[in-house]
């Protein structure tokens, strides 16, 4: 298994993909306001849920409103998504970009053999 390629939904700021360059980890992270000159910048959750699927990409998020019921839906009917990794403002604000960028660092670290397809998992 290969480490997980992160992808930061739109609640995140491309901040924390500098952050994770400057503390030097060979860890992939992209933002959804950044990569592919942001054209996925206003699609639905469903269509960038399609677009991690498709590229094997671990969605990051901080949406706890939207994000659940639709993967709760897409398991219903059997589809499945590249792994999800939520972040509340319960135990990290999404304004910290450092304690974001090392938490995703370490989970990185911890589960570079794991299977994330259909995988979630909160930051901690």
């Amino acid at each position: 298994m290969m480490k997980p390629v992160f992808f930061l939904d739109e609640h995140l700021s491309p901040a924390i993909c500098d952050v994770v360059a400057a503390l030097g980890e060979d860890i992939q992270i992209h933002s959804i306001l950044t990569y592919q000159q942001g054209d996925l910048r206003g699609e639905s959750d469903e269509e960038v849920l399609l677009f991690c699927r498709k590229n094997n990409f671990v969605l990051v998020t901080a949406d706890l409103n939207t994000i659940p019921p639709l993967l709760k839906d897409w398991h219903d009917i059997g589809n499945t998504h590249a792994g999800v990794v939520f972040i509340s403002n319960k135990s990290i604000r999404a304004s910290d970009h450092v304690r974001i960028a090392k938490g995703l660092v370490q989970l990185a670290r911890e589960n570079s053999a794991r299977h994330w397809s259909d995988c979630v998992v909160f930051l901690r």
